[in-house]
């Protein structure tokens, strides 16, 4: 006895409905996945921020490392 695979019923519609589907998905988990952890308590203004030892955004990491670059001595 012989079986044959069946075609798969899927319209043209449908195909596009699942890819638009599927990209929406894939989309949605790279934006969730990126959004920080944190949220700034002080406007974006570093100086002085009680949280800012602690802080693990971009513009307080930015400046931590402006901080601890060394400035080579001038000859």
């Amino acid at each position: 006895m012989k079986t044959e695979l069946q075609p798969m019923d899927v319209s043209r519609r449908g195909f596009l409905r699942r890819i638009a589907l599927g990209s929406l998905t894939a989309l949605s988990a790279t934006l969730l996945a990126r959004r920080p952890a944190q949220a700034c308590v002080n406007d974006g203004v570093c100086p002085g921020c009680p949280g800012y030892e602690d802080c693990n955004l971009p513009r307080a990491l930015a400046r931590k490392q402006s901080f601890t670059t060394s400035v080579p001595d001038k000859l």
